[in-house]
């Protein structure tokens, strides 16, 4: 008859259990706990108009120092669409 050691025995002991608890957590915890959420992708679209007034001072060397004193306004409008995922309980809401 073989003998086992007292370390292997210990070993295989452990690997059945941690097989079992990986088993049970990848078949029952997983899908209990992440059953009806999901990721659903969405576009953010940012549309403004943005106005500034600056004040753009500063030094101008062409063979004579002049100092610049001007004030930049500008007014503009600005889109953007941001791309993001958000997480939603049940996938078909916003269908």
């Amino acid at each position: 008859m073989v003998r086992i050691s007292k370390d292997l025995k210990f070993f295989l002991i452990a690997l059945i259990a941690f097989m079992a608890a990986h088993f049970i957590y990848n078949n029952f915890v997983l899908n209990s706990t992440a059953k009806g959420i999901s990721f659903r992708d969405i576009t953010v679209e940012v549309i403004g108009e943005v106005e500034l007034e600056l004040s753009c001072k500063g030094n101008i060397t062409r063979g004579l120092e002049k100092k610049t004193d001007n004030v930049c306004i500008g007014s503009g409008k600005f889109k953007a669409k941001l791309p993001q995922q958000r997480f939603v309980e049940d996938p078909n809401i916003g269908n």
